[in-house]
């Protein structure tokens, strides 16, 4: 079993749709081709090239590795992890179902996953900061597994989606883009940010102080 990121698009644009659905989709606008019928990483790098010719050799690496990800590494029983772009929080699924092939869906809804939605709108700050700076990966589809992160996420489901002690080390692993691909590790620095600006706070204002930061803001 592994635990996945995956986006709902580059902006989240399409997070609605996989929840409402019970879906993960491989969001690559034009890409209407059975992958499971691509057997190596150089014949997808072919199609990859004849479809978006004007991707940069880096750009079509990352994207050779990680729709190889998506439709040959993920498995059913495998954990998906969606990050709202529309409010701090997490969605946790796991996935039902084997890699489909939708040849008559709307672009760019060709490739997906049934999933079950096991959680939703779990706050972000129920996860160490580890995990959210795994999850704050620049890329749309990639395994997070550095720091036993599979585990920990299968435990906090036990634990109704609270965070346990863990001795944390080093930078995240992650996983997708293949072994050609090159500055794998490219976070969203914006994310990071604001996870830590929302711990900050929480640490620094509890009960009355929280209530007269409110009232500052309010009054700011």
């Amino acid at each position: 079993m592994a635990l996945w990121l995956v986006r709902a698009g580059r902006h989240g644009e399409y997070e609605s749709k996989f929840l409402d659905e019970k879906r993960i989709y491989l969001t690559w606008d034009g890409l209407n081709f059975d992958l499971s019928k691509i057997g190596e990483m150089a014949a997808l790098r072919d199609l990859v090239e004849k479809i978006y010719t004007d991707m940069s050799k880096n750009q079509t690496a990352h994207s050779v590795g990680q729709i190889w990800t998506f439709s040959h590494r993920i498995a059913k029983g495998d954990w998906v992890v969606l990050p709202s772009k529309y409010k701090p929080a997490i969605h946790v699924a796991e996935v039902t179902g084997d890699y489909k092939h939708n040849p008559s869906g709307n672009d760019p809804f060709f490739h997906y996953y049934d999933v079950k939605w096991l959680e939703t709108d779990i706050p972000r700050t129920n996860f160490d900061q580890d995990l959210l700076y795994s999850f704050g990966a620049f890329m749309t589809v990639c395994q997070i597994s550095r720091n036993d992160a599979e585990q920990r996420v299968r435990s906090m489901a036990k634990d109704g989606w609270k965070s346990k002690p863990f001795a944390k080390s080093g930078k995240p692993e992650i996983h997708g883009a293949g072994p050609e691909e090159s500055g794998a590790e490219e976070f969203d620095l914006e994310e990071m940010g604001r996870d830590k600006i929302t711990r900050h706070i929480a640490a620094k204002f509890k009960g009355h102080g929280m209530a007269l930061l409110v009232d500052g803001i309010l009054k700011a």
